[in-house]
């Protein structure tokens, strides 16, 4: 009789301790995600210009797989800021460097492959061979915080390049144009964008760029390291990403942005 009653008593014991843990598992299994844009998928886009190319990619394809995006506008430096802060969560159109893999995560899939030139007055005498020391003597704009590709990073001081950092390369330009640099740093897409913007496209009729180009540097759309799902929200970039590519939105963008425009 004594064994009967053990043997209940540690049946039920066991049912209940059952039912808790199916309580449990059923409070603390996570719901499946709702893609609908404002369920807790809010996102905010970094980026220079809101009418940009790389915005308007980034935005895309973040509301293709259900994210609502706010658009915080900020000069560059300032948006690496508000990356490594987690102000911002995602920034449209960024280069690799082990400096900014500290506070973003990047994809395996670039959102552009970029090409970055030397460019000049139309006028001027300057050659590039691809010899960076052969431009010491210069003075070169380029845009503070921005990456140009090791190889000139590194030649800024290997080589002695003298270089005049500036918030946006229309102000480059202004100077390059009034002889106040000798060259400037950009890759065609960013420049033709930044001065479309400010209503201001004329100016390239009065620059050129230098062949070769000085560097040739794929780009991201990282998330930032601060973001709670920001490896998953990564991966879902990357798909995104190539599905835009496949079904023709990519390049129907990148049309509308720069038809009739030498980009290369």
């Amino acid at each position: 009789m004594e064994h009967t009653v053990k043997r209940v008593s540690l049946i039920r014991a066991w049912a209940a301790l059952t039912v808790v843990l199916i309580v449990l598992a059923f409070q603390f299994t996570p719901a499946k995600a709702d893609v609908t844009p404002g369920n807790g998928r809010e996102v905010v886009l970094g980026g220079v210009i809101e009418a940009d190319y790389d915005v308007a990619i980034a935005r895309t394809l973040l509301m293709s797989i259900g994210y609502s995006v706010t658009f915080e506008k900020c000069p560059w430096a300032r948006c690496l800021k508000l990356m490594e802060t987690g102000e911002i969560d995602v920034l449209a159109n960024v280069f690799i460097t082990p400096e900014r893999e500290k506070f973003m995560w990047y994809g395996y899939e670039p959102v552009f492959d970029f090409q970055q030139y030397f460019y000049v007055k139309a006028d001027s005498s300057i050659s590039y061979s691809g010899d960076f020391g052969s431009l010491s003597e210069y003075i070169i704009g380029i845009r503070g915080g921005f990456s140009y590709g090791d190889a000139f990073d590194n030649a800024i001081e290997e080589d002695g390049l003298q270089v005049y950092r500036a918030n946006d390369s229309l102000n480059n330009v202004k100077l390059l144009l009034l002889g106040r640099l000798d060259l400037l740093v950009e890759n065609p897409m960013n420049l033709i964008v930044e001065l479309q913007e400010a209503n201001e496209l004329e100016l390239m009729d009065g620059i050129r760029f230098l062949k070769p180009s000085l560097s040739h540097q794929p780009s991201y759309i990282p998330v930032s390291k601060k973001n709670w799902i920001g490896k998953r929200l990564v991966f879902e970039i990357d798909q995104a990403l190539q599905d835009l590519k496949q079904n023709g939105i990519y390049q129907s963008i990148l049309d509308d942005y720069f038809q009739g425009y030498k980009l290369e």
